[in-house]
């Protein structure tokens, strides 16, 4: 939820996370909402948003840019002070305040402001899914309230208007909050009986018939196996502190994970992950390794 109120600043930066944030869209909902204005940069920010609010006494847009040079010259004779660079390139003091802007210089950043100007018509229009003509009919003009709609907004409202929207798309592709919380426990937990038992299970019926567990599966699907399990366990680890689990902030659940733990709760949670894993895998090193770590009780 971006709650702006911002005349907007500098194109350093802007655009590249204006890129970051269209590219988590289909990942993480975000809505902003003009509060009660996001113009220029800020609403370069804004329109990365799945979904953009505006106040009803609100205005998003000035989509443009500029560069300002201010000679202060006049100034510098006023006080009997002569500045004079010493310089090597043509361009080195092109712009400097002591001097009047040459029409050079002035061509150069000219060229520059356009050229930023083009990246920021282009990345609203892909933002807003419209077309780059319609942005650049705006002239870098301020559009109000419901003015604004649909080009540059998709609603007049408050951000608590904002906020039950955003919270009604969280809550309907979540878990019931205690089901939320049952599973960041479940992530918590020592690695299960059931994984325990399956492993040493399997690690007793073959060293019986054969003496070891026999690999079925190709290098390149162990190495594949192993990556997958290793994404599992990242995520198990992630959930165990308390913080990330699909969609919802669960607070108060922090406890250390080794990362042994979390490869068995991987396990334990992706049984068609543990199958091809048991398959590529000697049941035996596995099973020590847990042990090692202090996964699961030594043998006495």
């Amino acid at each position: 939820m971006l709650d702006i109120d911002s005349p907007g600043g500098e194109t350093t930066g802007c655009f590249e996370l204006s890129d970051f944030m269209y590219s988590l869209r289909g990942v993480k909902p975000m809505y902003a909402v003009a509060n009660d204005c996001a113009l220029s940069a800020a609403y370069a920010i804004a329109s990365a948003a799945d979904k953009i609010y505006v106040t009803c006494m609100g205005a998003v847009g000035s989509v443009g840019v500029y560069a300002l040079h201010s000679s202060q010259a006049g100034f510098d004779k006023a006080l009997g002070v002569t500045y004079k660079y010493i310089h090597h390139g043509a361009k080195k003091v092109d712009g400097n305040p002591h001097e009047p802007l040459s029409e050079g210089a002035e061509a150069d950043i000219q060229a520059e402001v356009t050229r930023q100007g083009k990246i920021f018509i282009e990345t609203v229009a892909r933002n807003r899914r419209c077309s780059s003509a319609k942005v650049q009919a705006t002239e870098a003009g301020l559009l109000w309230a419901e003015g604004a709609v649909p080009l540059f907004a998709d609603e007049v409202g408050t951000v608590d208007d904002a906020m039950n929207a955003l919270r009604s798309i969280v809550q309907a592709s979540s878990p019931e909050p205690e089901q939320d919380r049952a599973r960041v426990r479940r992530a918590i937990a020592p690695v299960t009986p059931r994984v325990v038992g399956e492993i040493q299970g399997h690690e007793n019926e073959r060293e019986r018939e054969t003496g070891m567990i026999t690999p079925r599966t190709t290098k390149t699907n162990e190495a594949a196996i192993a990556q997958l399990l290793e994404t599992e366990a990242a995520a198990v680890r992630l959930r165990s502190r308390g913080t990330v689990t699909p969609n919802v902030y669960v607070p108060g659940e922090t406890r250390t994970m080794t990362k042994e733990q979390a490869a068995a709760q991987a396990l334990e949670d992706n049984p068609e992950v543990y199958e091809a894993y048991r398959r590529a895998h000697n049941a035996g090193p596995v099973l020590r390794a847990l042990r090692d770590a202090g996964v699961i009780p030594q043998e006495r």
